[in-house]
C-alpha cells in the first residue's frame, strides 16, 4: 500500500490487519509530500500533513501484523489511547519489519487517561533503521493513586536506530 493506514475512533474496535504473504511481500510505505493519482498531496482524514504510516487514535483491540511499514523520515505507526475508557484492550503491533521512518513506533498518552489503560502491546517486531527512536512511549505523569501505564514491549528486535526505547512523562508508577 502506497497509502497511509487510519483507524480513527468510533466504531473501530477489535479490527485485525493482517498480511497474509509477510513483510517481505506486504509493504505499508508513505513519504512527506506524496501525491495521489491526481497530483494532489495525500493528507490525514483530518486534512492536516501526514504524520504516520500507520495511525491509530481512539481505538482499541486492533491488531496490525505482517507487514514492512515505512514512512521515509516521519513515524511508522502512531498510537494515541488519549481518548480510550478503562478496559479497553490495547492495539497490538506484531510480526512487523519497521524501518526508514523518524520514529519507529510512538504512543502518545494525555493526561486524561492516566491509570486508564496500556493502549498499545509491541510484539515480536524487528524496528531498525530508524533515524531518532525506535520506540517512544509518551504518557501522562501519574500519581500514587493513579499512575501511568507503561506499555507492553514484548520480544522485539531494536537496532541500528538513534535510540532504542524512550520513556517521555511517564512520572510515578513505571517500574
Amino acid at each position: 500500500y502506497i497509502e497511509p493506514v487510519e483507524l480513527i475512533g468510533g466504531g473501530y474496535s477489535d479490527v485485525t490487519l493482517v498480511s497474509t504473504n509477510g513483510d517481505l511481500e506486504t509493504t505499508i510505505e508513505i513519504e512527506p509530500g506524496m501525491e495521489d493519482a491526481n497530483g494532489n498531496v495525500v493528507t490525514r482524514s483530518d486534512g492536516q500533513p501526514l504524520t504516520a504510516a500507520v495511525r491509530l487514535v481512539g481505538v482499541g483491540g486492533v491488531t496490525i501484523s505482517g507487514f514492512q511499514i515505512v514512512s521515509n523520515g516521519l513515524t511508522g505507526v502512531s498510537v494515541d489511547v488519549s481518548s480510550l475508557g478503562a478496559g479497553i484492550k490495547p492495539n497490538v503491533i506484531s510480526n512487523n519489519t519497521i524501518f526508514g521512518n523518524r520514529v519507529g513506533v510512538e504512543r502518545v498518552m494525555q493526561s486524561a487517561n492516566v491509570g486508564r489503560t496500556k493502549g498499545l502491546r509491541l510484539e515480536n517486531n524487528v524496528i531498525w533503521a530508524n533515524s531518532s527512536s525506535a520506540v517512544v512511549i509518551q504518557g501522562a505523569r501519574g500519581t500514587v493513586s493513579s499512575p501511568a501505564l507503561p506499555a507492553d514491549i514484548v520480544n522485539n528486535t531494536i537496532v541500528f536506530n538513534q535510540e532504542g526505547v524512550r520513556l517521555e512523562n511517564i512520572g510515578v508508577g513505571v517500574p
